[in-house]
């Protein structure tokens, strides 16, 4: 009797290292002062006339004080933005390996 390979179908898994960088990432949705590490935009998850969005330009995370979006990367805010979810979200910006 013949011995048959088996072939596994890898699955994809999370580059962390391909997530674009908060700043390149960011500047396609708000105008962000150069050589800063935080920001103060006008959210775009609710009609805002004042800036109430956070923007973390180091590490990505965002925090709005005016309807309490939130979340710790581009990642996380390209869910929001598009409301997609996790891996649909991780393929949209390239990030699957």
């Amino acid at each position: 009797m013949e011995k048959r390979r088996k072939f596994y179908q890898r699955k994809p898994c999370l580059d962390r290292s391909s997530i674009p960088d908060p700043v390149e990432y960011y500047s396609r949705y708000f105008s962000i002062p150069k050589n800063r590490r935080r920001a103060l935009v006008p959210c775009c998850f609710h009609d805002d006339q004042t800036p109430s969005l956070s923007l973390n330009l180091t590490d990505g995370w965002f925090n709005c004080f005016g309807c309490g979006a939130k979340g710790g990367d581009v990642l996380a805010f390209h869910m929001l933005r598009h409301n997609l979810k996790f891996i649909d979200a991780c393929k949209d910006l390239g990030v699957l390996r």
